[in-house]
């Protein structure tokens, strides 16, 4: 299957339909604001769940994350990382995966578990804990090679406008940025990605960028895209290659 071949596969995934969701207007609690105060992300208490689940038995061997990467397998591979590489090509699914695609991938086929929701707590906090250990390492996916395609995707899908009020993420991230919208300044996406999971004060929870670029789109009146598919994925791999070169933080902290 040639480039033009996979792109076209990727962008008919792209869905026009324009759901009336309301948007939220939910601000900060006063216990996290206490929290922040103090220098505290309150995302470490999810963070901490990402590691008992880590080490958690699982599946007919009885197997955990632990077992593989940090066990005395002759093969374990130590994460440490590991992370920064993500969104990356698989070869075995030949497609590219986020990092929460793969653990689950590791879950479903390593240790022959039921994989977690796409959404839900327990993919994210162990996604937390995973790119945490690679806290202050640089961001480094690729954009080349079989991953070209996907990027391509992902920035058509950053760029192209949809919805009701005709927008794309480049409109309010890169044209506008700087300007003031819903009494809130547009900042550029620059090295964003690198902060992500994060804590997100208006909601009072911590969030996978896929999770925030949904929150994002049903903002701008267009469809959000699901967890996992294809041109989800693919603006991932694009907005996470913006952020190349930057240290990684996370959990991030922002509004």
């Amino acid at each position: 299957m040639n480039v033009k071949t996979i792109i076209a596969a990727l962008l008919a995934a792209l869905p026009l339909a324009v759901p009336a969701w309301a948007e939220e207007t939910q601000s900060i609690s006063d216990a996290d604001l206490a929290l922040y105060r103090e220098g505290i992300n309150p995302a470490e208490v999810l963070r901490n769940t990402g590691g008992e689940l880590f080490n958690k038995k699982m599946g007919p061997e009885n197997l955990s994350c632990a077992d593989c990467h940090e066990g005395q397998k002759p093969k374990a591979k130590a994460l440490t990382g590991a992370a920064a590489a993500y969104p990356k090509h698989n070869k075995n699914a030949d497609r590219v995966m986020s990092l929460q695609l793969q653990i689950n991938n590791c879950v479903e086929k390593g240790i022959k578990a039921e994989p977690y929701k796409l959404n839900s707590a327990e993919i994210t906090a162990l996604t937390l804990y995973v790119k945490g250990l690679s806290n202050g390492m640089k961001v480094n996916v690729a954009t080349n090679g079989p991953a070209q395609p996907w990027y391509e995707v992902g920035k058509q899908v950053y760029e192209q406008r949809r919805g009701q009020r005709n927008l794309s993420c480049k409109t309010c991230h890169d044209e506008l940025a700087g300007h003031t919208l819903r009494m809130q300044k547009l900042a550029s996406i620059g090295a964003g990605a690198s902060h992500w999971p994060a804590y997100r004060m208006v909601n009072g929870d911590t969030f996978l960028i896929e999770q925030r670029f949904k929150q994002c789109m049903s903002n701008a009146r267009m469809a959000p895209l699901k967890e996992g598919s294809d041109p989800m994925v693919a603006l991932e791999l694009y907005v996470t290659s913006l952020a190349n070169g930057a240290a990684i933080e996370t959990p991030g902290f922002v509004r």
